[in-house]
């Protein structure tokens, strides 16, 4: 959901600034019901509370848990579905053009932004807008990179990158599945679910991957030194 120009972040809590020149953020959000939108198409929306979500680096996320509705005769529902730890919560999601948008923890965008792949932050010289869009990509199995997903809700990967934010555990021995980079799969070893897709289904779907499909040409330990490659990952 994108918002409007009253909106800002500080310290990555959301910020809204009233047409009085008071600015409410974090908590004091909490409570407040605030109308999106243009006349001929709002959309109101209620904060109703306020939890964090800490990493494994100690970086705490805030979290908002929001109703919305189109007319103020309707009930409030839900902006977002529960993710898999049962949450219906949304974060703040920084755009290329600087905008503030709410994206939700159990889809893709909102899953790599508390994975650290934070599309408006640098790690060091290098901008983590292209691995956010890599991993929005392989969490979705979007191996052509045109939107279509080729996966299901609760199906385990692990993963790593050649930033330091993240690697696969020790213990994993999960076979590998893929190389991504912003725009999709830079090679598919084999699909993460074939009764969705299977290799043959895949190269002929994407052309553009013609001689990057198959365990024979996608090797791991080789995509690794690609530098085209953002992310590697594996599935069950």
């Amino acid at each position: 959901m994108a918002l409007d120009s009253r909106f800002t972040t500080e310290s990555d809590h959301l910020s809204f600034k009233r047409d009085d020149g008071v600015s409410l953020t974090g908590k004091d959000l909490v409570g407040q019901s605030l109308m999106l939108g243009n006349p001929g198409n709002p959309i109101e929306i209620r904060i109703d509370g306020l939890d964090e979500h800490v990493d494994d680096t100690g970086r705490r996320t805030p979290l908002y848990r929001i109703s919305a509705r189109r007319h103020p005769d309707t009930a409030f529902g839900r902006l977002c579905d529960p993710d898999a730890s049962g949450r219906d919560a949304a974060l703040t999601l920084i755009d290329e053009a600087g905008h503030v948008n709410l994206t939700c923890t159990s889809g893709a965008e909102g899953k790599c932004i508390l994975l650290g792949y934070r599309p408006w932050e640098s790690v060091g010289a290098t901008s983590l807008r292209d691995i956010h869009a890599a991993c929005i990509r392989m969490i979705r199995a979007d191996y052509g990179g045109d939107g279509t997903s080729h996966t299901r809700d609760g199906t385990l990967i692990a993963f790593r990158d050649n930033l330091g934010i993240s690697d696969f555990p020790a213990d994993n021995d999960m076979p590998f599945e893929a190389a991504w980079g912003p725009d999709g799969a830079v090679c598919v070893a084999r699909p993460r679910i074939a009764e969705i897709l299977t290799l043959d289904d895949l190269a002929k779907a994407y052309p553009s991957l013609a001689g990057t499909v198959g365990p024979e040409v996608c090797e791991e330990g080789i995509m690794a030194d690609n530098p085209k490659v953002l992310l590697l990952n594996r599935s069950r």
